[in-house]
C-alpha cells in the first residue's frame, strides 16, 4: 500500500476515535467502534491483510445507519494532501 494510502487511513482512525469521545450516544459510538477496531489492528500490522472493499463496506452501513459522510471525505482530503492534519 502507498505511503499517502497509509497516511489517509491514520487520519481516518484519529477522526474515529474523536468522534467516539465527542459522540452524543452510546449507540454512535458502538457503531464507529465496531467499524474501525480492525483499522486499529491493521495499523499495527503495516496494513498486511487490509481488505479495502470490506472496510469501505463498514463505512457505507455506517453512512446508512447514522448519515455519517465525514469519513470519506476526510479520507479523499488526506489522500489527496490536501491538508496535512498532523
Amino acid at each position: 500500500m502507498e505511503n499517502n494510502k497509509k497516511y489517509a487511513y491514520k487520519v481516518l482512525i484519529y477522526q474515529a476515535f474523536v468522534d467516539i469521545k465527542n459522540n452524543a450516544t452510546q449507540e454512535e459510538a458502538f457503531h464507529i467502534a465496531y467499524v474501525f477496531h480492525n483499522l486499529a489492528l491493521l495499523l499495527v500490522k503495516d496494513f498486511e491483510g487490509m481488505n479495502e472493499a470490506e472496510f469501505w463496506g463498514r463505512i457505507n452501513f455506517l453512512q446508512k445507519k447514522l448519515g455519517v459522510k465525514h469519513y470519506k471525505e476526510l479520507f479523499e482530503s488526506a489522500l489527496a494532501n490536501e491538508e496535512k492534519f498532523f
